[in-house]
C-alpha cells in the first residue's frame, strides 16, 4: 500500500460520517425537526444572530448562514450552538453529484388522557373516545434528489395507524379504517440567483414559533403550494400561493337555499422582513383567501408585488359572480437588547374606520406580545412571558367557504376565534441534547368555533363583551394550565415527553360546570438519513 492510498483511505474514513449527515443547501427543513427547538431556544435567550427567518420552513442554506454569524456572537456560545454547528456547518463544504438518497423514520407516540381530550385548543373538550389514541405508530419513507447546487427534490410518504384527533392529516382512512397512507412532502426546489422557487407539498408557518402563527400556521395538513423566496443580508421576502380544499355549501349545514354549491378556494400570502439595525426585525405582509364557484385563477392575487386590498377594490371584482375574499394584513416587530428579547405581532382581519361601520361591526384583530430573558446560569436557560388574543369574530366569515380554515383546522392561531391566553414559561438546555421546559397559563374561550356551520357573521355584533357568548353557550370557558416537558434533541433518535394539567370552568361554555383534565404524551423516533 502506497503512502498516497493510505492517506486517501484515512481521509475517506474521516469524511464518511459527515456524508451521512450532509444535507442539501436547498432542503426545506421539516417543521418537526429538532433544529427548530434549538434555534428558537438560542433566539429567546438573546442570540439574535441565530435568527434564521420570520418564515418557516427554513432552507438549510439559511440555517448555515445564521450559524456562521452566531459563531462570532458571545451571547450565542454554548452547547446548543455547538450541536447545531456540528450538524450543519461541518457538512457545508461537502458536495455530491446528482443522486437519489433514501431515508426513513419510525415514530411511536403514546398518549394518556384523564376523563377527556382538550387538545387541539380550537375545538371543544371532547370525550376520551374521540381523543388521541393511546398508541399511534407512524412510518415515513423519504427520498431526496441532489440535482446539483441549484436543484433539489424530495418525496416523503408515510403510513400512520390512526388519524383520530390529528388535524395535520388530510388523507382518508385506508380501506375504511383509521389508518392513513399519504404524502407529507413532495416538492422540487431550485435557485435562480437570489430567488428560491419551491413547488409541491409541505408545511408553511410564518412568525411566532413552532407550528403556531396568527396569520399562517401549520396546525392543519400540509399545503400544495408554490413558494417564491429571496433574501439579502438586511431583508427577506416570501410569497406563497396554495390550493385549499373545496367547500360544499348545503341547506343542512349552511342554511342556504337553492341546492348545494361547490366553492373552490385559493390561498395567497406575501410578506417582507427587514433588519435595519442589529437586533431589530420588522415584518409587513398580507394574506388572501379567495373562494368562488366555477374555479378559475385570479392572476392579480398571484402577483407578489400587488397589494391585495387594492386588487380586491378593482371594478372587475364587483358584481354577480365576483370572487369573495377574506383579506388580512399583518405586521410584527422583534427587538433583541442583550439577553432580553421583546416582540409584538398584529393581524388585522377587519378594522372599522368609518363611525357608522363601528356601530354595526366589531374590529376583528389578532395580536401577540412576548418577552424573554436569558438567565446567567451554568446551563443556558430562559424565562418567557407571552400574551396572545384573537377577537371574537376574527377568522370567521359567512359563508363557511370564506372562513380562515384548511380542512377545518386553522390557517391562523390555534386559539381560534374569541379566545386569549397568558403564559409564563421556562426552559433549560442541559448539554447539547437535553431540554427541560415548564409553562403556566390562563386561557379564556368564547362560544364561537372555527368549524361551526353555518358560520357566524360579525355584522350586528359591535360592542359585544370579549369573549362573545351566544344563548346556546352562555358562559365563557376558562382554563388554568400547568405543563412540563423533557426532550432529547437528537436528529437521529429524538424523544419528547410532555405532561399537562388543565383546570377548566364552564366546560364548553356551559355555566356552572368544572373539571380537571390530565394529558401525557410521549413520542420517540428513529430516523435514518432523515430528513
Amino acid at each position: 500500500m502506497t503512502l498516497r492510498s493510505l492517506a486517501a483511505g484515512t481521509l475517506l474514513l474521516a469524511v464518511l460520517p459527515r456524508l451521512v449527515l450532509a444535507q442539501h443547501a436547498l432542503l426545506a427543513l421539516p417543521l418537526d425537526d429538532v433544529a427548530y427547538v434549538q434555534l428558537d431556544g438560542l433566539t429567546r435567550a438573546g442570540c439574535h444572530a441565530a435568527r434564521v427567518s420570520s418564515f418557516r420552513p427554513y432552507f438549510v442554506e439559511r440555517i448555515r448562514d445564521a450559524l456562521s454569524r452566531a459563531a462570532a456572537d458571545r451571547l450565542c456560545q454554548g452547547p446548543t450552538l455547538d450541536a447545531l454547528r456540528s450538524r450543519f456547518i461541518e457538512a457545508d463544504s461537502l458536495t455530491r453529484g446528482a443522486a437519489f438518497r433514501p431515508g426513513g423514520a419510525i415514530t411511536i407516540s403514546g398518549t394518556g388522557l384523564g376523563d377527556a381530550e382538550f387538545r387541539p385548543l380550537w375545538r371543544d373538550v371532547r370525550p376520551k373516545a374521540l381523543g388521541t389514541p393511546p398508541v399511534v405508530a407512524k412510518v415515513n419513507g423519504r427520498v431526496t434528489w441532489d440535482g446539483g447546487p441549484r436543484l433539489h427534490g424530495v418525496a416523503d410518504a408515510y403510513a400512520v395507524s390512526s388519524r383520530r384527533n390529528d388535524p395535520t392529516l388530510r388523507g382518508r382512512g385506508f380501506r375504511g379504517s383509521e389508518a392513513v397512507v399519504d404524502f407529507a412532502e413532495a416538492s422540487l426546489t431550485t435557485r435562480v440567483g437570489p430567488l428560491f422557487i419551491l413547488f409541491g407539498r409541505g408545511q408553511e408557518a410564518w412568525l411566532s414559533e413552532g407550528r403556531e402563527s396568527l396569520m399562517l400556521s401549520a396546525h392543519g395538513p400540509p399545503l400544495d403550494k408554490l413558494v417564491l423566496a429571496a433574501h439579502s443580508r438586511r431583508w427577506q421576502a416570501r410569497a406563497v400561493v396554495a390550493t385549499l380544499p373545496d367547500v360544499v355549501l348545503d341547506a343542512f349545514r349552511d342554511s342556504i337555499v337553492g341546492g348545494n354549491r361547490r366553492i373552490h378556494r385559493l390561498f395567497a400570502a406575501h410578506a417582507i422582513s427587514v433588519r435595519p439595525v442589529s437586533g431589530l426585525e420588522l415584518v409587513l405582509g398580507e394574506t388572501a383567501l379567495l373562494n368562488r364557484e366555477g374555479g378559475g385563477v385570479d392572476l392579480a392575487f398571484l402577483n407578489p408585488a400587488m397589494i391585495y386590498l387594492v386588487t380586491q377594490n378593482d371594478t372587475g371584482y364587483s358584481g354577480e359572480g365576483a370572487p369573495e375574499a377574506n383579506l388580512t394584513t399583518f405586521a410584527s416587530a422583534r427587538l433583541s437588547l442583550g439577553r432580553t428579547v421583546l416582540g409584538a405581532e398584529l393581524t388585522v382581519d377587519d378594522i372599522q374606520i368609518d363611525s357608522e361601520d363601528r356601530k354595526r361591526l366589531p374590529d376583528q384583530l389578532a395580536w401577540r406580545m412576548h418577552a424573554s430573558r436569558g438567565l446567567p446560569t451554568a446551563w443556558p436557560s430562559t424565562v418567557g412571558l407571552e400574551y396572545r388574543r384573537a377577537d371574537s369574530y376574527t377568522y370567521l366569515r359567512s359563508p363557511y367557504s370564506a372562513v380562515y380554515q384548511h380542512y377545518d383546522a386553522p390557517l391562523g392561531s390555534e386559539l381560534g376565534p374569541g379566545a386569549d391566553e397568558a403564559r409564563v414559561t421556562t426552559e433549560l438546555f442541559a448539554g447539547k441534547r437535553l431540554r427541560l421546559s415548564t409553562g403556566i397559563g390562563q386561557r379564556r374561550q368564547g362560544a364561537l368555533r372555527l368549524e361551526e356551520r353555518p358560520s357566524r357573521s360579525a355584522f350586528g355584533h359591535a360592542g359585544e363583551v370579549f369573549p362573545s357568548t351566544v344563548p346556546q353557550r352562555p358562559a365563557v370557558q376558562k382554563a388554568t394550565t400547568v405543563g412540563a416537558g423533557i426532550q432529547w434533541l437528537s436528529e437521529r433518535t429524538p424523544v419528547s415527553a410532555f405532561a399537562e394539567w388543565a383546570s377548566v370552568t364552564n366546560v364548553n361554555n356551559a355555566p356552572e360546570t368544572s373539571a380537571n383534565y390530565l394529558r401525557v404524551n410521549i413520542v420517540g423516533s428513529y430516523r435514518f438519513r432523515y430528513p
